[in-house]
């Protein structure tokens, strides 16, 4: 189960670090991605050191963006795994669920290694959600979940048994409240995200810290200047609308939020962590 490792070129020291677990990351252009993108900008403001554990591009079906590498602070350090693959034979799809193994593996090696104080994962994919407490029960490392989007949610087809949809689900409602179980963050995009999780699993509500996080945007995605090529290809009216779009945002007004409910997270899994 190897890994390709991008090696930054300086590592910030005195700081806790979490690593966050994303299924898809830059440069595919997924929604998702951004969320631990956006995080990875910011959250040494607030005394941690942000470790990626995701998926190789290889592995993705969509297509990629690489100019998006551009946005990335130079020296954070990424973990991309190997996953199931696609083809020639499609047996699975969510990418979460094909590169279950060899995320647990990178994960649990960080934990051995000291290299991560907390484990956060993003949905989707919900099955990457039951990666914080197996990581927890093999290391005592805390962790916390980001609803992006629900996991349990009625899809079109999914009352229908036996179909791909009702299966999902049953296996969403199956899964779910096992992952959550010790949990010591959730987020999420807003609290709708995951007010379901809460009143599937009332004890979160005393257990857990939970805090809503809008996307927002970044100023520091502004401060870096695109190559010559990516500046040609996209011309200058997609710089005038992505600077009115951060402005609409309001910028990255919730960076703070996110920084302190991991911390708080992480001290109250600490203190409340058990196998």
């Amino acid at each position: 189960m190897t890994s390709h490792v991008t090696t930054p070129t300086a590592i910030s020291t005195g700081l806790k670090k979490v690593a966050l677990v994303a299924g898809h990351f830059v440069p595919s252009n997924l929604a998702a991605v951004h969320r631990s993108r956006l995080w990875s900008l910011h959250l040494r403001e607030f005394g941690w050191e942000p470790i990626i554990v995701t998926t190789h591009w290889q592995y993705y079906e969509e297509k990629c963006e690489f100019e998006l590498t551009q946005l990335l602070p130079p020296d954070l350090k990424i973990i991309r795994t190997k996953a199931l693959p696609t083809k020639p034979v499609r047996l699975v799809g969510d990418i979460g669920a094909r590169a279950l193994p060899w995320h647990y593996r990178a994960l649990v090696d960080l934990a051995r290694a000291g290299e991560v104080d907390f484990v956060h994962v993003t949905i989707p994919s919900g099955y990457s959600a039951v990666l914080g407490r197996l990581v927890m029960q093999q290391t005592g490392i805390p962790y916390g979940i980001d609803y992006i989007d629900p996991w349990v949610f009625t899809a079109p087809g999914s009352e229908r048994l036996f179909s791909k949809a009702w299966a999902s689900l049953r296996l969403a409602e199956l899964l779910e409240p096992w992952a959550v179980k010790k949990a010591a963050l959730i987020t999420g995009i807003n609290r709708l995200y995951y007010e379901g999780v809460l009143e599937r699993n009332p004890h979160l509500r005393d257990q857990a810290v939970m805090a809503e996080m809008p996307y927002g945007g970044s100023e520091k995605d502004h401060d870096r200047e695109l190559d010559r090529a990516t500046s040609a290809r996209l011309g200058p009216l997609s710089a005038v609308s992505i600077r009115n779009m951060n402005r609409s945002h309001g910028g990255q007004e919730k960076k703070g939020e996110a920084g302190e409910q991991t911390r708080s997270g992480a001290r109250q899994g600490r203190g409340k962590s058990g196998r």
